[in-house]
């Protein structure tokens, strides 16, 4: 699939007879997902960085910046086993490790971004909260060999308050902004 995005992109750049006054741009919604089949994966699906309490609020009744996670594989995420780090910092892919729970294959689960690291019986707590004015989403696995798979790296722009950010469909790493929030469900536009 890869071979193909880039195949699509460099035909374009050929035929659109690039000349030194040209350029071109990259869509910023779409992003190459490839899954490994053979082992679990989860995908940051959806967010809101608003602290919107139209959308969601956490099991403690407060407005909360939060990540849905999806795993769009055929097998449980399990991070007790995986080595799965969630972050809001380009460069630092190791900022919160996710433990204590798992996911079932095409299921979702609910992180709240509320900068309290910590993880009660129903819910993920990070250590950081997202910026309205824009940062970023990263998932990754942390390898045997101390390097890591991304799984979700997103930039974001300034978000809007009773809308999210997200994969439509799910899973698919074509992102959209303005979407109505869904958390723990099915993405739609």
């Amino acid at each position: 699939m890869q071979k193909v995005f880039y195949a699509v992109i460099f035909s374009i750049i050929i035929f659109s007879g690039c000349t030194k006054d040209r350029t071109f741009t990259f869509p910023t919604n779409v992003a190459v997902v490839s899954y490994d089949t053979t082992k679990p994966f989860i995908v940051a699906n959806e967010f809101v960085a608003t602290e919107d309490a139209n959308s969601w609020t956490n099991e403690f009744g407060k407005q909360a910046d939060w990540i849905e996670l999806y795993n769009p594989s055929n097998h449980i995420m399990d991070f007790n086993t995986e080595n799965i780090y969630i972050t809001d910092t380009i460069g630092i892919k190791d900022k919160f490790q996710l433990t204590h729970f798992t996911i079932a294959p095409k299921a979702f689960l609910m992180v709240c971004c509320d900068d309290s690291a910590r993880n009660t019986a129903t819910q993920i707590h990070t250590s950081f909260s997202l910026s309205k004015k824009g940062e970023f989403v990263g998932v990754y696995r942390k390898n045997n060999d101390g390097s890591f798979t991304a799984m979700t790296e997103k930039p974001f722009a300034a978000q809007t308050a009773g809308v999210s950010t997200g994969m439509y469909p799910d899973g698919s790493g074509v992102w959209y902004g303005n979407l109505t929030p869904t958390p723990g469900a099915s993405n739609h536009q």
